[in-house]
């Protein structure tokens, strides 16, 4: 509602592509959407995301491999797949060939896309490697705190589960229990989503 009253009321003809904010207009714009069903709408700010970035950046900037990686976690969440794939690919080359960029979070966050698209398509391998390999970098992060959200392993097994793929489903939570257990103790507040997912998947699978 208040998008529809003030920007597109008032602000959307007067507001660039190459202003400051409207790379996330567009990334937010995307995810509203998205959360209300409104798959079209949430594909077509997307791909004006992503022509901000391109308007904004050089094609090597981090700032636009950043802005790739966020677009192509949009694309997972509308069901778009290839595409996601495509610009998370373009993101991981971009921020490999920075010297340096090990350190940065956002490299991290660009292997747990990958992870996601992994799973995505049943490649459990693939994404444990993804995973692994996202885990390392933000271990190497010179940032002490982390800016963006992490993917878990429990999260990819809430994703395998959705799919109704209840086998790795299973054998994800149990090596996520038994990692956090064995590193952690019985007691660590680590086992508390891998044990509720747990729970959904022994509701759901019966």
């Amino acid at each position: 509602e208040l998008y529809d009253k003030y920007y597109f009321g008032r602000l959307k003809d007067e507001i660039l592509f190459v202003h400051i904010e409207y790379l996330s207009i567009q990334n937010h714009l995307a995810q509203l959407y998205q959360s209300t069903d409104q798959y079209d709408k949430s594909y077509a700010a997307a791909q004006e995301a992503k022509s901000a970035a391109q308007g904004k950046y050089s094609d090597t900037d981090i700032e636009y491999a950043i802005a790739l990686n966020q677009i192509s976690r949009l694309l997972i969440k509308i069901g778009r797949y290839d595409e996601a794939v495509t610009n998370n690919d373009q993101a991981i080359k971009i921020m490999g060939d920075i010297k340096g960029n090990e350190k940065n979070i956002a490299y991290a966050s660009a292997y747990e896309t990958r992870a996601i698209l992994n799973a995505s398509f049943g490649f459990f391998d693939e994404a444990e490697d993804a995973f692994d390999r996202s885990k390392k970098l933000e271990g190497k992060s010179h940032l002490t705190s982390k800016l963006e959200s992490s993917t878990s392993i429990e999260e990819i097994a809430s994703l395998y589960l959705e799919m109704g793929k209840f086998s790795d489903t299973e054998k994800l939570l149990e090596k996520a229990l038994k990692k956090y257990e064995s590193s952690f103790g019985s007691t660590t507040r680590k086992l508390v989503k891998p044990l509720i997912e747990k729970s959904k998947y022994q509701l759901i699978s019966g």
